[in-house]
């Protein structure tokens, strides 16, 4: 029976562990576990009550979990116990969209040129690089 389930059981890469534990003091120091009661102004890393103990643990093991799910490919976000620890990267990752989207509503009303759609219809674009790098205008930017 072993020798059936064996092969279907992977190890996960050295250093995954205490990647993990590191991400998650990394965390705790900078203030972003106070959701689940772990504030660096209140307690020491090193004093941690055994309940306390036992969740930042749990919070490691979930880290690793997730990292290892993540780096396998099979991953969904549909357990949202620590989705808190996720939150500001989602909340930031939010922010760059509605950036780009203020970007691109001033691009089309001063007239700015969309880059990636002028250059997939130019042919051959980079065949006329050295000759535009050449000219006096070109030199006088650069400089």
């Amino acid at each position: 029976m072993v020798a059936k389930i064996l092969p279907t059981y992977t190890v996960t890469r050295d250093g995954l562990a205490e990647m993990s534990v590191k991400a998650v003091e990394s965390a705790f120091l900078s203030g972003k576990l106070k959701g689940l009661g772990f504030d660096p102004n209140v307690i020491e890393l090193t004093a941690f009550p055994k309940e306390k103990r036992m969740l930042f643990n749990k919070c490691a093991d979930e880290v690793m979990s997730y990292t290892f799910l993540c780096e396998g490919q099979m991953t969904s976000f549909s357990k949202f116990e620590y989705f808190h620890l996720f939150n500001e990267s989602a909340r930031k990752i939010a922010d760059i969209s509605k950036t780009t989207g203020g970007f691109d509503q001033i691009a089309r009303t001063q007239d700015i040129p969309d880059l990636k759609m002028l250059y997939e219809k130019i042919e051959s674009p980079l065949r006329r690089v050295p000759a535009i790098r050449g000219k006096r205008s070109s030199i006088k930017f650069r400089e």
